[in-house]
């Protein structure tokens, strides 16, 4: 997984093909965690990819426009884990090209979508056709049949061009970060840490997040976990602003040394418990990678409203099934 868009979670893709028995090979060697559609009609397949989905691309969200002003607001790309239609969206279709009643040229043609990826599948004759599709921006990629060793492989594409149809929403995100360098070209600092989280956790989706710089990610139950990036002058500054709240001595020693941050969602001066405020709770060991001070944060405090019952990826699985 490449830490080098700005959000990713698990959508939906489409299979295109007239041989029952390819399909259904396919599907036996899916992925457990990909969602995906499968049809022996290309008309049946071109009625469903064009069905508009009812949002717009999430980083659309992120912009607004007042008196005149273009306002960008990164805040929204977290509030996403609490849309389950969000898997519903089509990122790739992976298309035949020879099928009997519409040929799969016509079929990348006929699809509504500009953002969606699409994939051919070929035979050696088909070959030149491919190319020139390719050439014209008609279709994404295209994968000779002769060529897989395994169709297993095919799932390789899908991934690859899943981050692809992610990456050309980040492009806009990404963009206006740039007016500040530092909030955006971290990620290429600490990719290889991103990386490693990903896998450690098991992540299926993550979300770009401005205060504290860091990522949102959540597997696949629904289980957040925060990934916070500062630079030491912000390290800094969070450690004065938590000494500013009178936490007790031991946590002030604790703080002094450099090797945990403070993540705090409420001001403890206004904490409401019967026993003393849990300051042990909110301090997390601090990594330094490069020259970042970078804090894992597990089941983190939000202020969304996200139920992991109702909007999880495992929950749309399930209710797919």
């Amino acid at each position: 997984m490449a830490a080098i868009v700005p959000y990713f979670h698990p959508t939906t893709v489409g299979f295109v093909d007239d041989h029952h028995h390819f399909l259904e090979s396919l599907s036996l060697l899916a992925p457990q965690t990909l969602c995906s559609e499968t049809f022996y009609s290309s008309e049946d397949a071109l009625d469903w990819v064009n069905l508009p989905h009812p949002r717009q691309p999430l980083a659309h969200g992120c912009f607004s426009y007042d008196q005149g002003l273009v306002r960008f607001d990164l805040s929204v790309l977290e509030r996403e884990i609490t849309l389950p239609d969000r898997f519903r969206r089509i990122s790739v279709v992976v298309v035949d090209y020879a099928m009997p009643t519409m040929n799969g040229l016509d079929f990348c043609a006929e699809v509504s979508d500009p953002d969606i990826r699409k994939i051919l599948l070929t035979g050696v004759a088909d070959e030149k056709l491919a190319v020139a599709a390719f050439n014209q921006g008609l279709i994404h990629r295209y994968v000779p049949k002769a060529s897989l060793k395994d169709i297993s492989e095919i799932y390789t594409h899908v991934a690859d061009m899943q981050i692809r149809y992610f990456q050309q929403y980040g492009e806009r995100i990404t963009t206006s970060l740039m007016t500040d360098k530092n909030q955006f070209l971290w990620i290429y600092d600490v990719r290889p840490y991103f990386e490693q989280l990903y896998d450690e956790f098991d992540v299926v989706e993550f979300y770009l997040q401005a205060k504290p710089r860091g990522y949102l990610m959540v597997d696949r139950y629904g289980i957040a976990t925060r990934l916070v990036v500062l630079s030491p002058a912000e390290m800094k500054t969070e450690i004065e602003d938590c000494f500013a709240l009178g936490p007790p001595g031991a946590i002030c020693a604790e703080l002094v040394r450099g090797n945990k941050l403070p993540f705090l969602m409420e001001d403890p001066r206004n904490y409401l418990g019967h026993e003393s405020y849990p300051w042990d709770e909110v301090l997390y060991p601090v990594n330094r990678v490069g020259q970042w001070c970078v804090a894992v944060i597990p089941n983190p405090p939000t202020d969304i409203d996200f139920d992991p019952a109702i909007s999880s990826y495992n929950t749309y699985l399930a209710q797919k099934i």
